[in-house]
């Protein structure tokens, strides 16, 4: 393996016609005590490569070649062997770092590094300025963790000459340790840690990374031995650069997204005068997995007439195209609003501009939407909605209740629709609630009802515990809880008159 071109087209003339000079390689798969296939890596050998393969290379590449032989060897099974055993424990590590989608679930995942190499402890650290932050660790106390991250990066230690030489670092005994790192041996004194390795995890996402693992025997760490340790580390680097993209990504979407609905105060140019006798709460969820961006919005807006609109609305889809168009309906709906159209008008007038603003004509988004308008001193509301589940009323001593209002379509599907128009009178002290319908999407999976059988449920169970505030109801709701997985976004808005 790893012969010169000149060499190879002098042994394999056939490689001669090939149209550039080529490095190869080829290392036999044995399973069986028989050779039942080849590895082969071909790679140019012209000016500017790396050329024939290196002695690192090589030893890379028999470990990898004795990886590939136990998972992909052809029935009958080889018996069980100490190299079979390692390659179903970093095939484990593989899936599960392959898994993970963001830095909290590598750090998880990253655990299964141990079993890998019968290690007792990891840990994984980037630099954050003069210090190291841990991303992840396993088979260390919390004294021990506290302890790292007050270490400074510029004093030698295992970890940090991996950060900043980018190299591995193999200490074979505490006396190497206590010889070699003096100020770092009593960070990492315990006595089942008897070796250590350090890993840098190159990265161009991020800050500098590096990996500890620690032994609970001296040990020599030999060429086959350092291979797999590095290849490890790849596994780890990869997974953890890809973990940075998406929390990044995901930050930054969910700020952009958040910057577009009101915010804590629920800037919406609210007085004093028009919050009188009211109390309103808010609750933006993002969904659990990857990026998801959403359409989920609301709204409150003060009215020329001193009334209050409440809006909720959710765009279809989940990518940035459907957060973008839901700031332009959140805008578009405010601006109808405070021009003082009535619901009816408000929601056509939408639905007529959502026809021009929706640019991908082979597959436009739709809208739905619900838009109440109140008088918190007479308790009115006059509302309609589109496509849009109805909102909750929640009259205190009784059961809360759908609100009966009917709808049209979803803004988007037909431009000239029609949305009625319904007035109900709330009594004092009720609370009536929006929300989109990732609130309600599989909640009755458990309990045998319905999705909004079993929010009506839940929301029965709360009331008798007696008076209450709109954030408390909204901190009660089972699918804001935190830990609870989302596949959708949910937006809830609360609106609650005061006696």
């Amino acid at each position: 393996m790893g012969r010169r071109p000149e060499d190879l087209a002098a042994r394999y003339p056939v490689t001669g016609h090939a149209p550039e000079a080529l490095a190869c390689g080829a290392v036999p798969l044995r399973a069986q005590g028989r050779v039942w296939g080849v590895l082969c890596l071909v790679r140019p050998a012209g000016a500017g490569t790396a050329g024939a393969f290196g002695e690192t290379e090589r030893r890379f590449v028999r470990v990898l070649a004795d990886l590939v032989a136990a998972a992909a060897a052809p029935a009958p099974a080889a018996p069980p062997t100490a190299e079979t055993g390692y390659a179903e424990r970093v095939g484990e590590l593989s899936a599960a770092l392959a898994a993970a989608g963001t830095v909290e679930e590598f750090a998880a995942a990253a655990a299964r590094t141990l079993p890998v190499f019968g290690a007792g402890g990891i840990l994984v650290v980037e630099r954050a300025g003069d210090r190291m932050r841990v991303l992840a660790a396993a088979g260390h106390s919390d004294r021990t963790l506290r302890r790292v991250r007050e270490f400074p990066v510029a004093v030698p230690a295992p970890l940090t000459d991996a950060l900043a030489r980018r190299t591995p670092v193999f200490v074979g005994s505490p006396a190497r340790l206590r010889s070699r790192y003096p100020r770092f041996q009593p960070v990492v004194n315990r006595p089942r840690a008897r070796a250590w390795v350090g890993l840098p995890l190159p990265s161009n996402h991020g800050a500098p990374a590096a990996c500890l693992l620690d032994f609970p025997h001296p040990r020599h760490i030999d060429g086959a031995q350092q291979a797999q340790l590095l290849m490890v580390a790849g596994l780890l680097a990869q997974a953890l650069d890809r973990c940075r993209i998406h929390d990044a990504e995901h930050l930054l979407v969910q700020r952009v997204q958040e910057r577009m609905l009101p915010g804590a105060s629920l800037g919406c140019g609210l007085t004093p005068a028009h919050t009188a006798g009211l109390d309103i709460a808010y609750r933006y969820r993002p969904a659990s997995f990857g990026l998801q961006v959403g359409g989920d919005f609301y709204d409150v807006v003060p009215l020329p007439d001193g009334q209050i609109a409440l809006v909720i609305g959710d765009v279809q889809g989940h990518d940035v195209h459907a957060a973008a168009l839901m700031g332009q309906i959140r805008i578009a709906l405010r601006a109808y609003a405070v021009e003082g159209h009535p619901p009816d008008q408000v929601l056509a007038r939408t639905n007529r501009l959502l026809d021009q603003l929706n640019t991908r004509t082979d597959d436009p988004l739709l809208v739905t939407c619900l838009y109440l308008v109140l008088h918190q001193r007479s308790g009115v509301i006059r509302g309609c909605r589109a496509g849009h589940p109805s909102p909750v009323l929640l009259p205190p001593g009784k059961p809360a209740q759908l609100v009966d209002l009917p709808g049209g379509l979803p803004l988007g599907v037909m431009t000239e629709e029609t949305y009625p128009v319904t007035t109900v009178a709330l009594p004092s002290a009720a609370t009536v609630l929006l929300y989109t319908d990732g609130l309600v999407e599989d909640l009755g999976r458990n309990g045998g009802a319905d999705d909004t059988t079993a929010l009506l449920a839940h929301l029965d169970g709360f009331a008798r515990g007696g008076p209450h505030t709109a954030q408390r109801l909204i901190d009660s709701l089972p699918r804001l809880q935190d830990g609870v997985p989302l596949t959708d976004d949910i937006v809830v808005l609360a609106a609650r008159l005061l006696s």
